[in-house]
């Protein structure tokens, strides 16, 4: 199969069950995969401080998501002068993560401008 990017005849749709968005916008909206990014934002991070700073995520579920995002290209893993793995963005992971970012801020304020509504 060729490269969809490349050509007119499968323009990207990830409302399209045959888009190869799908599953990389799956990776980063499911459950974890925005919450990893937003964890590794801050520079290269070791997997067990990924995993204290989200709360409820699983070494496993971790784990697969990590292995996800790398695959889509958002997440480097390299490893540190001990030899233990350290996770990054890449330029595509940083511009996903701005966006996850602001949706994040947009859920804050609509949840707060609900909670003055109601009071």
């Amino acid at each position: 199969m060729t490269d969809p990017q490349l050509t007119d005849d499968f323009p990207m749709d990830v409302f399209s069950a045959l888009c190869p968005s799908r599953e990389s916008f799956r990776n980063v909206s499911g459950r974890w995969g925005s919450l990893v990014l937003m964890a590794i934002d801050g520079g290269a991070t070791r997997f067990g401080d990924i995993r204290r700073c989200i709360d409820g995520l699983s070494e496993r579920m971790l784990s697969q998501t990590l292995t996800a995002l790398t695959d889509d290209g958002f997440v480097l893993r390299s490893e540190d002068g001990a030899g233990r793995p350290i996770y990054a963005l890449t330029s595509g992971g940083s511009a996903v993560t701005v966006k996850v970012k602001e949706l994040r801020d947009t859920v804050y304020a609509h949840l707060e401008s609900r909670s003055v509504e109601t009071s």
